[in-house]
């Protein structure tokens, strides 16, 4: 009898074990996945986003930055990239309008910050696009994961004089 209890206790503690074994490692898997999953979920990046909309208008040289999803009709004009070369891109891009219209009160830093989470350091395709109209010559360059899941599009947008 003493050796059922002992048996039936090792059991208890093994399934116990166990449980808690799995539930560390599911808070463990959780803690690590992404928290960005569209510029949506960042406060910074809506407002970096919002300022670089505003600041368009007075720039001959202005910037539009999206996680829009882009159709490629031409992957041609496609390469493979790291999520690090959109991370530098990006914050070129930014650092120019920044240097016309500095203001302090732009997130930038916690905008990289949750570019890079929303990135997850992943292998990305990048392809560049040129659009043209009588007013401007868009340069858009467009970075997707293999998944579909992220995009991010930057715009350079050059105003053409009359």
């Amino acid at each position: 009898m003493n050796a059922k209890l002992i048996t039936g206790l090792s059991m208890k503690y093994t399934l116990t074990f166990l449980f808690l074994t799995a539930f560390c490692l599911t808070s463990l898997n959780s803690a690590s996945a992404r928290e960005i999953q569209s510029f949506k979920d960042s406060d910074a990046l809506i407002n970096l986003t919002q300022f670089l909309y505003d600041v368009g208008e007075d720039l001959e040289v202005s910037l539009k930055i999206s996680d829009k999803k882009v159709t490629i009709k031409d992957t041609s004009k496609c390469t493979t990239s790291a999520a690090g070369e959109a991370l530098t891109l990006f914050e070129k891009a930014v650092m120019k309008v920044l240097r016309y219209y500095p203001d302090e009160d732009v997130p930038f830093e916690q905008a990289m910050t949750d570019l890079n989470d929303y990135l997850n350091n992943v292998r990305l395709k990048k392809c560049l696009f040129e659009k043209e109209t009588k007013q401007s010559l868009v340069k858009t360059t467009y970075f997707e994961d293999a998944s579909g899941k992220i995009h991010l599009r930057i715009d350079t947008i050059h105003l053409k004089s009359e």
